[in-house]
């Protein structure tokens, strides 16, 4: 977050909708389902990896566009491993769920489908 001062505020609240949405993830879908269901501490790295590099070059971000940001992480990470349609629901359901749980100032429309993030 600091290299967006404007969101620092945001910094506890992105940690806790990552977190609640991996562990909702690993609770939710395991190996018994399909093999490559396996969720590891690693997941949340990846995601805050990508995020940052997808922040750094960014001269201005607000807070739809970070909200937008993370669920577009979040569906990369863990909705693209998924095989059938309604785990695929249940995991855009969730990642609205969180994201609105979290970041309360966030618009609605910022997470209207598709969300493609691209600079």
């Amino acid at each position: 977050m600091k290299l967006h001062p404007n969101l620092r505020a945001f910094g506890t609240p992105l940690t806790e909708a990552m977190v609640e949405f991996y562990a909702a993830n690993q609770a939710h879908f395991s190996p018994d389902t399909q093999p490559h269901y396996i969720y590891s501490p690693r997941e949340l790295s990846r995601w805050m990896r990508a995020m940052f590099e997808a922040m750094k070059p960014l001269e201005s971000l607000d807070l739809d566009g970070l909200v937008r940001l993370w669920a577009h992480e979040a569906l990369r990470l863990f909705h693209d491993r998924l095989v059938t349609k309604p785990e695929r629901d249940w995991c855009q359901a969730k990642v609205r769920e969180v994201a609105f749980k979290y970041f309360t100032g966030a618009s609605r429309a910022c997470l209207t489908a598709p969300i493609l993030y691209v600079l």
